[in-house]
């Protein structure tokens, strides 16, 4: 009894120290070395990742942070308003303006509507020009003459007008019409200032000339008056054409004698500067 006794207590304690029974073969523990299959190396992990899918739409681009007072543009400045004429300010005010220079009416292009307003003590004027308020002085423009090259009848013949001075003798009609020879009283030699345009008339008698629109004619008429079948100095206006004077300066002369009558290119005119 107790041999068997001994016996059964050393086989309880020897299943007691028995491994688990397993249903199926045990594997080998893993080296060191060796990755499990539970945790894959890195370089294995990427090659195994797919890769991640493209966007099938473009990123927004970053927004731009809105300017500051001082990167906005800066609007330019509003124009001086036009000095206005009405009511004026006192002569002492006024005379503090700057100083125009216009032709005297009648002796150069026109400025446009110019209403006198005032006369200042040092002779300059306060006019409305087309609405705007300006202090000028009037000079004396002559610019309604004629060109260099226009030839003015003389005893001695046909002499281009920038040739002659004062005391040289051309011909004029007299008070009774005669055609007589006096002596040049004035001359102008005026510089052009701005655009200026004349005119090119020919005649039909073969006549031809050239000279500023306004410039004057027989019977108070001026080159502008005439047109394509009008009558002057005894022939008719073939043409009539208005061109840009390019030249720097337009002459005229005054003859002696009542009339103020001489020839230029064989077609007489009155002068600018009288009588």
């Amino acid at each position: 009894m107790g041999k068997w006794t001994l016996s059964l207590a050393v086989l309880a304690l020897a299943s007691c120290h028995a491994p688990a029974a397993t249903t199926g073969p045990t594997a080998p523990a893993p080296s060191p070395n060796e990755p499990t299959a539970t945790s894959p190396s890195p370089n294995e992990a990427t090659a195994a990742s797919p890769p991640a899918s493209e966007p099938v739409f473009a990123p927004a681009p970053p927004s731009e942070p809105s300017p500051t007072a001082e990167q906005s543009p800066q609007p330019p400045p509003s124009p001086p308003a036009a000095r206005g004429c009405e009511p004026l300010p006192s002569d002492a005010e006024l005379s503090s303006w700057p100083i125009g220079s216009h032709c005297t009416p009648g002796s150069g292009p026109e400025p446009g509507v110019v209403r006198k307003l005032r006369t200042l003590a040092d002779g300059t004027i306060i006019v409305d020009n087309n609405g705007r308020c300006q202090r000028i002085r009037y000079r004396q423009c002559f610019t309604k003459c004629l060109p260099g090259d226009a030839r003015i009848a003389t005893p001695a013949g046909e002499v281009p007008i920038r040739l002659l001075r004062v005391g040289a003798s051309v011909w004029t009609r007299a008070a009774d019409g005669s055609r007589i020879s006096v002596r040049i009283e004035a001359m102008s030699q005026s510089e052009i200032r701005g655009a200026h345009h004349v005119a090119r008339v020919t005649l039909a008698d073969g006549r031809a000339f050239t000279a500023s629109l306004e410039h004057p004619l027989l019977g108070h008429q001026r080159v502008q008056d005439l047109a394509a079948g009008s009558r002057y100095a005894g022939s008719t206006v073939t043409a009539i054409e208005v061109v840009p004077y390019l030249a720097a300066h337009t002459y005229d002369l005054r003859p002696a004698g009542p009339t103020g009558i001489y020839w230029a290119n064989g077609v007489p005119m009155r002068s600018t500067l009288g009588p």
